[in-house]
């Protein structure tokens, strides 16, 4: 009925052929190209199908230059999503970002209550974390598929 997803965070590292060979090495110029047209390949065969795609963004990291990195993937994905109705995506830098717009282990929960929301990497989430990265999937699912929003509000 539909596909969500959230990938990138490992993408730091070159994009490479069927055949294994690197077609682009990561940080080259020809990256981002490569980067793009696996995501839109992607995009395309889902959408192909009619089913909605929900695309969660990557959110804020510790380390800055994985952060700015995240912001590349980020800008990718969204730009190609753009052009095709059937895909939507999922902001997740203003959810993991704390008071100061900067990275933190700890985030206000729902209730306003400090919790963990980070793995100790930097890079994942606690269980709170994937929680709420999850509710925001749900109301961007809810958003664009007008027969599931009915089915949850009938429940």
């Amino acid at each position: 009925d539909a596909v969500v997803m959230m990938i990138g965070a490992n993408d730091r590292r070159g994009v490479y052929g069927a055949n294994g060979a690197v077609e682009a090495a990561y940080g080259s110029a020809q990256w981002g190209e490569a980067y793009r047209r696996r995501v839109e390949r992607f995009m395309d065969a889902v959408t192909s199908r009619s089913v909605p795609l929900i695309w969660i963004l990557l959110p804020v990291m510790r380390e800055s230059d994985a952060s700015t990195d995240s912001k590349q993937i980020s800008a990718i994905v969204r730009a190609a999503a753009e052009s095709r109705p059937l895909v939507s995506t999922v902001d997740t830098w203003s959810l993991t970002i704390d008071a100061n717009g900067g990275y933190s282990d700890y985030l206000k929960d729902a209730k306003g209550q400090s919790r963990l929301f980070r793995a100790p990497d930097g890079v994942h989430f606690t269980e709170i974390g994937y929680e709420t990265i999850g509710d925001a999937a749900l109301a961007k699912l809810y958003e664009v598929d007008e027969p599931l929003r009915l089915m949850a509000q009938q429940k």
